[in-house]
Parts: structure tokens; sequence; C-alpha cells
């Protein structure tokens, strides 16, 4: 069975993909959002070359697409992990939520190599109108200061 993605018709009238988005901006985002390798959580691994290849692009021009929409501010890219984190993406995505949705979400979080990414997701998507994203984003944002707390505990006692 087949993996289905919602594209909100709201997509076409979107102010920034009217004014902004030339006709390739429009089909790699289409892309961002619904190619076989995106995880509902919206960061995944991210490789050019399969991605060229899987629109018909060149190389290069994939890579001028990523650093365009980093400046737009719709992506985050780590060269270091090879992932892509897509900004809203979860805001958008999630229609229904429940324990399913939010035990995938964790699952997902916890396979994010590069935790800046993760960061980068979670703080655009704090005030989701869905309450389970709702609810990850505050358990995460939660557990990382705990972590973080933890951490400083550590380094204070090793004094």
């Amino acid at each position: 069975m087949a993996i289905k993605r919602i594209v909100s018709t709201e997509f076409w009238t979107d102010k920034k993909v009217v004014e902004q988005f030339t006709p390739e901006d429009k089909l790699f985002f289409l892309y961002l959002l619904t190619n076989p390798h995106t995880t509902q959580l919206g960061v995944y691994p991210f490789i050019t070359k399969v991605a060229a290849f899987e629109i018909g692009y060149s190389n290069d021009t994939i890579s001028n697409l990523l650093d365009r929409f980093d400046r737009y501010g719709i992506i985050k890219y780590s060269t270091e992990s090879g992932e892509i984190a897509v900004k809203n993406y979860l805001k958008h995505s999630i229609v229904k939520g429940g324990t399913p949705v939010y035990d995938l979400l964790v699952k997902e979080s916890g396979q994010v190599k590069d935790k800046k990414l993760l960061q980068f997701i979670l703080s655009a998507n704090n005030d989701s109108e869905n309450d389970t994203v709702r609810s990850f984003v505050n358990d995460m944002i939660m557990q990382n200061d705990n972590d973080n707390d933890n951490d400083n505990e550590d380094s204070y006692h090793e004094s």
C-alpha cells in the first residue's frame, strides 16, 4: 500500500508561492512535500543525486534550489547528516492525530541525526492547531530542556 501525503489546494494561492516562487520552485517544493523519502515529521534523508534523478533536474539545480529554499526559510539542510527538514511540514501534513501519530512522531524524532533540524521543526510548529502536533512539540521541548538541565548538572558535578 502506498503512503499518501496531503497537499492543500491553498498551496497554489499561498502568498509566498504566488509572489516569490518560480515554476521550478513550485515543483521542487511539491517534491519536498511528497517524495517517497518523506517522513511524517518532515525530517528525512536527502540525497541530491537521488532528488535530481527523481525530478529530472541536474545536481547543480538541486543544490541551487536547496540554497534558495534555505534563504526563504522553508528548509534546513544538513550536509553533515545528509538530512533535510521542511519547516511547516508537520503543521500541514497531519489532519488527524491521536496516539498512533504521536508515537510515530516520537519514533521518527529519535531517528533524526542532526538535532538542530529537529529544533528547527519544533520551533516552527509550537503553535499548531492540531492537538497531537502541539502535544508532541511541547513534550519534545520539555524533554530537551530536561536533558539540557541534566547536562548542566553533570558538568557541575564533574568540577
